[in-house]
This record gives structure tokens, sequence and C-alpha cells, in this order.
């Protein structure tokens, strides 16, 4: 049994998971294996000038958030090395569904949902 404080921090992950999946207007699990920190780097930085939340996130946390907001299916997604990235507006849901940056040859990273 984790101790208070640990509990505590993983609460407030679930609680933060919960309100991006909640309030997104669009969302993606991507598998980031085999990119590399330049790759990740670019990524990250396309995705935040389009206000896009991207971050490397636990399963165990990501799938008590993804119950409480009371979406299905995801379970087989959240296995491996998982990011999501979220976005609120219309505008910023393109940049969440584009293709990668990263160019396929080169990438093993998969978009899983």
């Amino acid at each position: 049994m984790p101790n208070a404080r640990v509990l505590s921090e993983k609460q407030a992950i679930v609680e933060e998971l919960t309100r991006r999946l909640s309030s997104a207007s669009a969302g993606v699990f991507v598998d980031y294996r085999g990119i590399t920190v330049a790759e990740d780097t670019q990524l990250r930085r396309e995705l935040a000038q389009n206000a896009v939340q991207y971050s490397v996130v636990k399963n165990t946390l990501t799938k008590f958030a993804v119950d409480k907001v009371g979406l299905e299916g995801l379970d087989p997604i959240l296995n491996g090395t998982t990011s999501m990235a979220t976005s609120e507006g219309a505008a910023p849901a393109r940049a969440c569904a584009r293709r990668s940056p990263v160019p396929p040859r080169r990438s093993r990273r998969r978009r899983r949902g």
C-alpha cells in the first residue's frame, strides 16, 4: 500500500487526466517507442504551438481517469509506452489529428486511438 503522500500525488494525476479527457474536443494515444530525443522535442514544440497538451502517461492512472470519464474500449490501447495528446478547441484538434512530423521510415511511433 502506498504511503499517503504517494497516494495523494497519484490521485492528483488521475484528477488532471480526468479533467483533460473530459474537456478535450480531440485526443490521441501514441506508442512513442523508437523516437529520438530530437524527434520528440520537435513533436512537443509543434503540438504546443497548436495548443495541444502532450505528455507521457502512466497506463494504470490513465485507466482510472478513462473510467471516471466513462470512455469505453480503451483498455487494449493502454499498454506499453503511452503518451497522450489532447486539445480543447476545433483548430487545435486538427493538430492532434495531423500526421506525425517524424518521417515514417525512421519512427516506430504508432497512433493507437
